[in-house]
């Protein structure tokens, strides 16, 4: 998913994309970032929870 965030990001800088493509970018990215934390969140919870 990082990989995906990162071509995302790239993208955002390139000149010929519209206002709108723009906006449906960050919502990806905004999705992304969302789904790493629960990601982030749940994987501590697991390990927390094994008694690491």
């Amino acid at each position: 998913m990082k990989h995906l965030k990162d071509e995302l990001l790239e993208r955002t800088k390139d000149s010929s994309i519209s206002y709108s493509q723009m906006e449906e970018i960050y919502k990806h990215l905004r999705k992304i970032d969302l789904e790493l934390k629960e990601y982030s969140i749940d994987k501590n919870n697991r390990m927390n929870s094994n008694g690491f």
